[in-house]
């Protein structure tokens, strides 16, 4: 968002690259949103040849998509808890899947039960076991904010095993070349031909569709068509909340159910007390109410880490053991009511903080998609009346995610190409609290 801003402080749109307008209540509001894209390529030793097909791999990457699924990859597995998921690599289902004993595996849970954070643990795992076995692994994670065409999703799939393999380059070169003429795009019968043919290349080829539930209506029975006419050498599995009406079109995918294990949600809990200080204050050297905790925020929490964070969340202002246990014991457990009692929080903090995390809210939950730490710095100092902005206005990182008391989340995204910089970004906690909501 650098350069938003005039000498006399007035706001100006060239800031605020790829921005859409839009309306609430009676202020006007620009949203904004960046994307970050890197290929890495190995490059073996080699000749003016391998160069040459290492420059076309980018700009047939550049050509086939910019959708870049590798930083959600990164970023919910970074957040993952060490030994969590463990229960379904280790799981019947997962095993004959992974041996190739059926062509879809179905996770279906509910919202806040894991299942993207699964989904990159099941990748991490594809991936290490894919250096001897000739197996890639490539995936998709589908947003309620981020709205992708099938195309789209398909020409990443197709990127992805280009990058993993070069010798893959064969089958794309000619698409590339003739489209490259005409100024034109692959039909989604072509990007099906061609990555039918680059699949076979390869004994096994394991694709991860992470939130399906998330992606349009009308792009979900295409998705999965397309994935169950590949090759009979490509496997997937599906991250879902329960889809009735399309797991009745696919008899044979095998479904397993979805839920946060308490040895995982114990796990997490832990993490989370080191992780906040007040928490790990007040139960330092006091394992027995730290175990009173755990099993106390594993039967509230009813197997969705959602749950035990907004819980957890919540119990940062305790001050003895003896506070933290009443008010856990008075928190409520379902999700709508934890929401209410997150935005009674927030309401209870004073007139200042909760109007400035009712504007971060506001900003997070109408961008397109997640906005960076120093755009939303900026945008909740501008003055809405005069629209001026005032660098005295803005308010630390820490304190915009204080205030909101745990509905928004840090994310630390891929370097930024040419620099040293790493992208930080802003957004939800979790995609149930902006589907359909409004603030």
């Amino acid at each position: 968002m650098d350069g938003s801003c005039s000498s006399d402080g007035r706001i100006s749109q060239h800031g605020f690259e790829n921005s859409h307008h839009f309306q609430l209540g009676t202020a006007n509001f620009l949203s904004a949103a960046r994307d970050v894209h890197n290929y890495n390529i190995s490059v073996p030793p080699g000749g003016a040849d391998e160069t040459a097909d290492d420059k076309l791999i980018e700009r047939i990457c550049e050509w086939l998509t910019k959708v870049n699924f590798g930083s959600i990859y990164s970023e919910s597995h970074s957040k993952a808890t060490g030994g969590t998921g463990m229960w379904f690599i280790e799981s019947g289902e997962f095993h004959r899947w992974k041996q190739g004993d059926s062509k879809i595996l179905w996770g279906t849970g509910k919202p806040g039960a894991g299942k993207t954070t699964l989904s990159s643990i099941v990748i991490k795992h594809l991936q290490k076991a894919d250096v001897a076995r000739q197996a890639p692994v490539i995936f998709a994670f589908c947003r309620y904010t981020e709205k992708y065409s099938p195309s789209e999703i398909f020409a990443s799939w197709i990127q992805q095993l280009l990058l993993r393999n070069r010798s893959t380059l064969e089958h794309v070169r000619d698409s590339f070349r003739a489209h490259e003429r005409g100024n034109s795009r692959p039909s989604d019968v072509e990007l099906h031909q061609l990555m039918s043919a680059i699949v076979k290349k390869f004994n096994r080829v394991f694709i991860v569709l992470d939130g399906l539930d998330e992606a349009d209506e009308d792009a979900r029975k295409p998705l999965l068509d397309f994935i169950n006419s590949l090759p009979s050498n490509t496997h997937t599995l599906v991250m879902s909340r329960p889809l009735a009406s399309l797991q009745r079109l696919f008899p044979s995918a095998v479904h397993v159910d979805i839920e946060a294990r308490n040895e995982d949600i114990e796990r997490f809990v832990k993490k989370r007390i080191l992780d906040i200080p007040s928490l790990y204050a007040v139960l330092l050297g006091k394992d027995a109410a730290k175990e009173e905790l755990c099993t106390a925020i594993k039967r509230k929490s009813g197997g969705m880490f959602l749950i035990a964070s907004l819980q957890i969340e919540a119990l940062k202002s305790c001050i003895s053991v003896q506070s933290l246990m009443t008010k856990l014991e008075t928190l409520p457990i379902g999700l709508n009511e934890l929401y209410d009692h997150t935005l009674e929080r927030i309401e209870a903090q004073g007139q200042e903080k909760t109007s400035l995390a009712k504007r971060v809210l506001l900003w997070v939950t109408y961008a397109l998609d997640s906005i960076s730490i120093e755009a939303l710095q900026q945008a909740v100092a501008i003055e809405l009346d005069s629209k001026t902005f005032d660098a005295n206005r803005m308010s630390p990182i820490e304190l915009l995610l204080d205030v909101c008391c745990g509905l928004v989340t840090l994310d630390i995204r891929g370097e930024v190409p040419g620099t040293s910089k790493f992208v930080r970004l802003i957004r939800m906690f979790h995609s149930s609290q902006t589907s359909g909501s409004t603030i």
